[in-house]
């Protein structure tokens, strides 16, 4: 038996595995571990939320996970899976499931005490995620880019928290759109204020995402070095047009 495979999972895993070129697995530290802490990887994706990562878990592993993510309501204080409750005029409630650890939990509004069914708070994430999905399938280019972004304010803060890892998703599409929109033009057939605007929302995109990122998956992890590389080529770009 391979040492590496000795790893215990963890939805916010301290180490990740990587196959070389010479076929030689290693494992790398994500985070400092201290002594005798347990090394840890993932079995599943962490820009998932609880309920999905639980379940897909149980189907895949056949165990329920209760790493102190799973068991904590708020994701380590990410608000991951948070639903908002539109009973306030400032959107300042959001749905925590009252059990994280139960498939079936209702879930309560943290401000004024609601309680919905988990097929509710399910049904609005699948409505969303729909919705993305058939955006995710258009045209790369810049009316792409406009869709996604009013998807995103009419979503983001609203219907879900703004760090719900559907939002993350959206965010992240937008990133992929407009850096291939960047790259296929190489700078050219667009304005620089055109260049500008894009570079400055990619940076400020990437570190949104890198702060939620940081909560619910952090160390050095692919994720992370490709909201990085979208910061690289935004500061490309607006170093040509300062030049």
């Amino acid at each position: 038996m391979h040492m590496g495979s000795m790893a215990a999972h963890d939805c916010c895993a301290n180490t990740a595995w990587t196959i070389l070129r010479n076929g030689i697995y290693t494992l790398r530290a994500l985070v400092p571990i201290t002594m005798n802490e347990n090394v840890t990887i993932t079995y599943t994706e962490p820009t998932q939320g609880t309920l999905i990562r639980r379940q897909k878990l149980l189907e895949s592993k056949y165990f329920e996970c209760t790493c102190r993510r799973c068991s904590d309501p708020t994701e380590l204080n990410s608000y991951f899976s948070a639903v908002k409750c539109g009973a306030h005029e400032d959107l300042a409630g959001n749905y925590f499931p009252l059990d994280p650890l139960s498939h079936s939990s209702a879930w309560k509004c943290d401000t004024c005490g609601d309680i919905k069914t988990v097929q509710w708070i399910q049904k609005v994430v699948k409505d969303i995620k729909e919705e993305i999905d058939e955006l995710s399938g258009s045209e790369d280019s810049i009316s792409s880019v406009e869709k996604l972004e009013n998807m995103l304010q009419a979503n983001s803060g609203i219907r879900v928290h703004e760090n719900h890892f559907e939002m993350l998703r959206l965010e992240n599409e937008i990133l992929q759109r407009i850096s291939y929109f960047m790259s296929l033009n190489n700078g050219s057939n667009i304005t620089k204020n055109l260049s500008t605007k894009l570079a400055d929302r990619m940076i400020q995109l990437s570190e949104k995402c890198l702060a939620v990122v940081d909560m619910i998956w952090p160390g050095y992890n692919r994720f992370r070095g490709m909201l990085f590389s979208y910061c690289i080529i935004a500061w490309f770009v607006l170093n040509d047009v300062i030049s």
